[in-house]
């Protein structure tokens, strides 16, 4: 199925949704009049013979500044309600990183939110966007990257290409000096993702049915923690401690903004007095 035949007007999708729910009160401001149910979006397009063309600029698009949730909950009279709620972009992420992160962190409280005004939250519909209209300063030639990295860490980096994903490291690195504050950079589709070296005081136990898999996890949700700290310092930067990989990270939309590439390098910097 290609991506044309997956757009259709907002109205019909609205429209297969009362067939499931009944009519629906719409509690919300003005919804896009095309919908992709591929992505799950709810968007305007000037060029109407380029659907398909409109939805990957938004969610390629650097500049998100504000996401958009469309969902249904339910009344105490049985009715159906049309709902959005809006979340600012303050860590600069990608479309698709967003949509994670509301579902990951942002929708429970939604659904604590329904259950105090006594409604009942029902599913997710789609989303909405917001697009800066200010163009911050973005880069996505790699050798800019490289050249970046270098001015803020002191250390030489080179990419290579593989399936389709960039991997940026260090040119090269003697065991006995410190590790440089970013090991490793990963770009793939829309995201660039900032690595700092992997946390050797931490060690995930083979067993996770032990005392000391509890131990491990306390250990893990503390380095988490320390991380608001950088989060406060560095306004708009999301630092969090991977637990698979045993390291710090930074994920940033791409092409990436150069001030937010620059803050990065330097929380993860920071995240090595944590250790």
């Amino acid at each position: 199925m290609s991506p044309e035949s997956t757009i259709v007007e907002s109205s019909r999708f609205l429209e297969e949704l009362e067939a499931k729910y009944g009519k629906l009160r719409r509690i919300t401001g003005l919804i896009g009049r095309w919908f992709s149910r591929e992505q799950r979006l709810f968007f305007d397009c000037k060029d109407e013979f380029d659907l398909a063309g409109g939805v990957e600029q938004i969610v390629s698009s650097p500049n998100l500044e504000t996401l958009i949730v469309y969902f249904v909950v339910k009344a105490q009279d049985g009715s159906y309600h049309l709902r959005d709620s809006r979340f600012k972009n303050i860590y600069g992420q990608s479309f698709k990183r967003m949509i994670e992160h509301f579902h990951n962190i942002l929708e429970p409280s939604i659904r604590h939110g329904m259950q105090v005004a006594r409604l009942v939250y029902v599913e997710c519909i789609g989303y909405g966007v917001v697009i800066e209209e200010r163009l911050a300063d973005t880069v996505s030639d790699i050798p800019d990257i490289t050249k970046i990295l270098q001015e803020e860490t002191g250390v030489k980096y080179e990419a290579v290409e593989l399936q389709g994903s960039i991997t940026i490291r260090p040119v090269e690195r003697r065991e006995q000096q410190r590790p440089p504050a970013v090991e490793e950079i990963r770009i793939s589709g829309g995201t660039l993702a900032l690595y700092a070296p992997e946390d050797k005081t931490l060690k995930k136990p083979k067993s996770e049915s032990t005392a000391e898999w509890a131990e491990y996890l306390r250990n893990v949700q503390w380095k988490d923690a320390m991380t608001l700290n950088i989060r406060e310092t560095f306004y708009g930067i999301m630092v969090t401690f991977d637990g698979e990989k045993m390291r710090y990270k930074v994920e940033l939309g791409y092409p990436v903004e150069v001030e937010k590439l620059r803050k990065a390098c330097h929380a993860l910097e920071e995240t090595q007095t944590l250790q």
